[in-house]
């Protein structure tokens, strides 16, 4: 659903008309917004988006036009994880730049960004923009003018804070909302495979156990692409192929401390967690045994 069919479902629900709102007063979803957005241009290669998500430490960055700062796209780290070997657009890598890296992570950006996101006025409530992150199933919203210039993002990431502050969700216990159903990875397992599980999974971490089953860590997309960013991964290869590089084993990249919760701990604890740590998911233990895992979308199915 583009915005402009995500706006007509609103209306016709009897909620919000985006035309009138987009010309109102700031609503309080700016409370929460990021109003400074690093924002970077169509022609911007897929490197330099990579690098600039590793700067940044987001995972999502608004494609805007240079001139006007209108928004024209978004890119996420799953793109460049796709492009890189984890889902369709890998395919752009594979025919058009016959499978060499280094041709491929200088395209331009516009090759495969996502074009028409769905943007929301800064008029909006809290709870409007909740429901269009969960009924798109979204991570972000950019935040728009009437113009269509970006003045403002918001990010699932940025209501973990109400959660603790919200006292009637607060209390309510991570049981109700994890996952019980659990993909995980071997240390072995290859860094593409990884790629994959996460792209058509549409996951942002997989978990990593042991041969015994035992949870040793969590690999994350932002892992991902600080490892492309450092420039490690082109130290691999030999000939140029991808390849030679992504059949690497996860265990080199992931991050073997991984901050853990309870089923019976309540949603609060998990969003101290989260903010204390910077992180958006925390894998569920019970008696030492790795039962599931809660993530800061699970958390908006609270509200």
């Amino acid at each position: 659903m583009n915005r402009g069919d995500h706006e007509k479902y609103i209306r016709d629900k009897g909620g919000v008309d985006f035309n009138q709102r987009r010309s109102e007063h700031i609503g309080e979803i700016m409370k929460l917004a990021t109003r400074d957005v690093v924002t970077v241009p169509p022609t911007m290669t897929i490197m330099g988006a990579v690098k600039t998500m590793a700067n940044y430490t987001c995972r999502r960055l608004p494609v805007t036009d240079a001139g006007t700062n209108k928004l024209i796209g978004i890119v996420t780290s799953h793109d460049i994880i796709d492009f890189m070997g984890g889902g369709e657009k890998n395919q752009l890598l594979v025919g058009k730049y016959d499978r060499n890296i280094i041709a491929g992570i200088n395209a331009e950006v516009r090759e495969i960004m996502n074009e028409n996101p769905v943007s929301i006025p800064q008029s909006l409530s809290i709870m409007e923009a909740i429901d269009i992150l969960k009924s798109e199933e979204i991570g972000s919203l950019p935040i728009t003018d009437k113009s269509g210039r970006v003045n403002g993002i918001v990010t699932v990431r940025d209501f973990v804070e109400e959660v603790k502050a919200n006292e009637s969700i607060a209390v309510k216990s991570v049981a109700d909302y994890m996952n019980h159903s659990i993909t995980t990875a071997s240390l072995s397992t290859p860094i593409r495979k990884i790629a994959k599980i996460m792209v058509g999974n549409r996951f942002h971490r997989v978990p990593i156990t042991d041969g015994d089953g035992k949870l040793v860590g969590v690999v994350t997309t932002s892992d991902l692409i600080r490892y492309i960013s450092s420039g490690e991964i082109f130290e691999k290869l030999i000939t140029g192929d991808l390849r030679e590089a992504s059949l690497l084993p996860v265990e080199i990249i992931m991050r073997r401390e991984a901050i853990t919760t309870t089923s019976d701990s309540t949603l609060g604890e998990v969003a101290e967690a989260m903010i204390k740590h910077n992180i958006g998911a925390l894998p569920v233990m019970e008696n030492n045994e790795f039962v599931g895992i809660i993530t800061e979308q699970d958390l908006l199915d609270a509200f």
